[in-house]
């Protein structure tokens, strides 16, 4: 059975391949080794939301670990919706 980008995402973290380079108000910065060994850079911005350097398209399994773990500086959750844009999803 194949895993969901959720599932993914606690592999993932329980393997420790993520690593969060940076939070603040103003985003994200995020490395996470994916299954295909590629580091892939996750972003979030309050104004665009999450873009990661594969190719999936929406919220992928690199984002929703990095989703799982950050928090915005006044204590809410990051939203881990998809943004509805895939602007700078490929090499961002």
């Amino acid at each position: 059975m194949r895993e969901n980008a959720r599932i993914r995402a606690i592999r993932f973290l329980t393997e420790r391949r993520v690593m969060v380079l940076h939070v603040d108000t103003e985003g994200v910065l995020a490395h996470v080794r994916g299954d295909s060994g590629e580091l892939r850079e996750v972003r979030w911005d309050p104004r665009r939301g999450w873009s990661c350097s594969c190719p999936a398209i929406g919220l992928c399994a690199h984002g929703h670990a990095v989703a799982s773990v950050v928090l915005v500086s006044d204590g809410s959750e990051v939203t881990n919706q998809p943004t509805p844009s895939t602007e700078g999803v490929r090499g961002a």
